[in-house]
Protein backbone atom coordinates (compact mmCIF):
# COMPACT_ATOMS: atom_id res chain seq x y z
CA UNK A 1 0.00 0.00 0.00
CA UNK A 2 2.89 2.37 0.75
CA UNK A 3 4.30 1.68 -2.73
CA UNK A 4 0.92 2.60 -4.25
CA UNK A 5 0.82 5.88 -2.32
CA UNK A 6 4.41 6.76 -3.19
CA UNK A 7 3.92 5.95 -6.86
CA UNK A 8 0.58 7.77 -7.05
CA UNK A 9 2.25 10.77 -5.39
CA UNK A 10 5.07 10.63 -7.90
CA UNK A 11 2.64 10.51 -10.81
CA UNK A 12 0.49 13.26 -9.31
CA UNK A 13 3.54 15.44 -8.73
CA UNK A 14 4.48 15.46 -12.40
CA UNK A 15 0.94 15.57 -13.79
CA UNK A 16 1.53 19.11 -15.14
CA UNK A 17 3.58 17.68 -17.99
CA UNK A 18 1.30 14.70 -18.46
CA UNK A 19 -1.81 14.50 -20.57
CA UNK A 20 -0.47 16.97 -23.11
CA UNK A 21 -1.34 14.57 -25.96
CA UNK A 22 -4.36 12.93 -24.30
CA UNK A 23 -7.01 15.14 -25.90
CA UNK A 24 -10.47 14.23 -24.59
CA UNK A 25 -8.92 11.42 -22.51
CA UNK A 26 -6.87 13.78 -20.33
CA UNK A 27 -9.08 13.03 -17.31
CA UNK A 28 -7.86 9.41 -17.11
CA UNK A 29 -4.26 10.36 -16.29
CA UNK A 30 -3.65 9.28 -12.69
CA UNK A 31 -6.67 6.92 -12.66
CA UNK A 32 -6.39 3.24 -11.80
CA UNK A 33 -7.70 0.14 -13.55
CA UNK A 34 -7.42 -3.60 -12.96
CA UNK A 35 -7.98 -5.21 -16.36
CA UNK A 36 -6.01 -3.88 -19.31
CA UNK A 37 -8.05 -5.91 -21.82
CA UNK A 38 -11.40 -4.60 -20.54
CA UNK A 39 -10.46 -1.13 -19.33
CA UNK A 40 -13.49 0.65 -17.80
CA UNK A 41 -11.73 4.01 -18.25
CA UNK A 42 -12.09 3.69 -22.03
CA UNK A 43 -15.74 2.84 -22.69
CA UNK A 44 -16.31 1.61 -26.23
CA UNK A 45 -12.60 1.06 -26.92
CA UNK A 46 -11.22 -2.41 -27.62
CA UNK A 47 -7.79 -3.47 -26.36
CA UNK A 48 -5.42 -4.15 -29.27
CA UNK A 49 -2.04 -4.81 -27.67
CA UNK A 50 0.13 -4.24 -24.66
CA UNK A 51 3.89 -4.11 -24.32
CA UNK A 52 6.07 -4.29 -21.21
CA UNK A 53 8.60 -1.46 -21.57
CA UNK A 54 10.75 -2.05 -18.50
CA UNK A 55 13.35 -4.64 -17.68
CA UNK A 56 12.14 -7.35 -15.26
CA UNK A 57 14.89 -6.26 -12.84
CA UNK A 58 13.64 -2.65 -12.74
CA UNK A 59 11.05 -3.38 -10.07
CA UNK A 60 7.69 -1.85 -10.94
CA UNK A 61 6.66 -2.90 -14.47
CA UNK A 62 5.60 -0.19 -16.94
CA UNK A 63 3.47 -0.79 -20.02
CA UNK A 64 2.14 0.73 -23.21
CA UNK A 65 -1.41 -0.34 -24.10
CA UNK A 66 -3.17 0.46 -27.37
CA UNK A 67 -6.96 0.73 -27.53
CA UNK A 68 -9.05 1.24 -30.70
CA UNK A 69 -12.54 2.52 -31.39
CA UNK A 70 -13.35 2.95 -35.08
CA UNK A 71 -10.69 5.26 -36.54
CA UNK A 72 -9.67 6.56 -33.11
CA UNK A 73 -6.99 5.19 -30.80
CA UNK A 74 -5.68 5.77 -27.30
CA UNK A 75 -2.19 4.76 -26.17
CA UNK A 76 -1.85 4.46 -22.39
CA UNK A 77 1.48 4.65 -20.60
CA UNK A 78 0.75 2.79 -17.38
CA UNK A 79 2.53 1.19 -14.45
CA UNK A 80 1.62 -1.72 -12.26
CA UNK A 81 1.33 -0.86 -8.60
CA UNK A 82 1.26 -3.05 -5.52
CA UNK A 83 -2.11 -4.12 -4.23
CA UNK A 84 -4.29 -7.11 -3.39
CA UNK A 85 -5.12 -7.48 -7.12
CA UNK A 86 -3.30 -6.53 -10.29
CA UNK A 87 -3.65 -2.77 -10.39
CA UNK A 88 -2.41 -0.28 -12.97
CA UNK A 89 -2.21 3.51 -12.85
CA UNK A 90 -2.31 5.64 -16.00
CA UNK A 91 0.89 7.71 -16.14
CA UNK A 92 0.20 9.44 -19.46
CA UNK A 93 -1.86 9.02 -22.63
CA UNK A 94 -1.99 9.85 -26.32
CA UNK A 95 -5.29 10.19 -28.18
CA UNK A 96 -5.25 9.81 -31.95
CA UNK A 97 -8.44 10.75 -33.80
CA UNK A 98 -9.37 9.86 -37.36
CA UNK A 99 -6.51 7.52 -38.22
CA UNK A 100 -6.52 7.00 -41.96
CA UNK A 101 -6.89 3.44 -43.28
CA UNK A 102 -3.50 1.83 -43.83
CA UNK A 103 -1.80 3.64 -40.93
CA UNK A 104 -0.73 1.78 -37.81
CA UNK A 105 0.53 2.54 -34.29
CA UNK A 106 3.91 1.05 -33.39
CA UNK A 107 5.23 0.76 -29.84
CA UNK A 108 8.22 -1.40 -30.76
CA UNK A 109 10.70 -1.60 -33.60
CA UNK A 110 11.35 2.13 -33.97
CA UNK A 111 14.44 4.15 -33.06
CA UNK A 112 15.37 7.81 -32.96
CA UNK A 113 18.52 8.62 -34.89
CA UNK A 114 21.40 6.50 -33.57
CA UNK A 115 19.99 6.39 -30.03
CA UNK A 116 19.26 2.92 -28.71
CA UNK A 117 17.12 1.87 -25.78
CA UNK A 118 14.43 4.50 -26.17
CA UNK A 119 10.78 3.55 -26.27
CA UNK A 120 9.18 5.17 -29.32
CA UNK A 121 5.47 5.35 -30.14
CA UNK A 122 4.87 6.12 -33.80
CA UNK A 123 1.98 6.49 -36.22
CA UNK A 124 3.34 4.77 -39.32
CA UNK A 125 2.30 3.69 -42.77
CA UNK A 126 3.91 0.35 -43.53
CA UNK A 127 5.40 0.12 -47.01
CA UNK A 128 6.35 -2.97 -48.90
CA UNK A 129 8.74 -5.36 -47.17
CA UNK A 130 11.86 -3.77 -48.65
CA UNK A 131 11.09 -0.15 -47.79
CA UNK A 132 11.13 1.78 -44.54
CA UNK A 133 7.91 2.97 -43.00
CA UNK A 134 6.63 6.48 -43.38
CA UNK A 135 6.33 8.05 -39.90
CA UNK A 136 3.60 10.68 -39.52
CA UNK A 137 3.80 11.38 -35.77
CA UNK A 138 6.04 10.14 -32.99
CA UNK A 139 6.53 10.33 -29.23
CA UNK A 140 9.21 9.06 -26.88
CA UNK A 141 8.39 7.47 -23.55
CA UNK A 142 10.48 9.20 -20.90
CA UNK A 143 10.57 6.58 -18.15
CA UNK A 144 12.71 8.80 -15.90
CA UNK A 145 10.29 11.74 -15.92
CA UNK A 146 7.21 9.48 -16.26
CA UNK A 147 5.73 11.21 -19.30
CA UNK A 148 5.32 11.04 -23.05
CA UNK A 149 7.24 13.61 -25.08
CA UNK A 150 7.04 14.60 -28.74
CA UNK A 151 9.71 13.28 -31.07
CA UNK A 152 10.65 14.64 -34.48
CA UNK A 153 9.05 12.17 -36.90
CA UNK A 154 11.84 12.91 -39.43
CA UNK A 155 14.42 11.39 -37.03
CA UNK A 156 12.41 8.21 -36.38
CA UNK A 157 13.12 5.02 -38.28
CA UNK A 158 10.81 2.03 -37.95
CA UNK A 159 11.74 -1.47 -39.05
CA UNK A 160 9.56 -3.42 -41.45
CA UNK A 161 8.53 -7.00 -40.79
CA UNK A 162 11.68 -8.39 -42.40
CA UNK A 163 13.95 -6.21 -40.20
CA UNK A 164 14.71 -3.58 -42.84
Amino acid sequence: MITLLLFTGLVGGSVVAQGKFAGTQKNIVGKKFTDEKHNPLLQGYAWRQGDVITDPDDGRPQFLHIYLKGTDAVVLYAAQVDGPVTLFVVIDAIELKGITAGWDIRTAGCSEGNTEGQIIIALVKPGNKKSTMLVQKAWRCNRDKLRLEPADSRSIRCMTEDGD
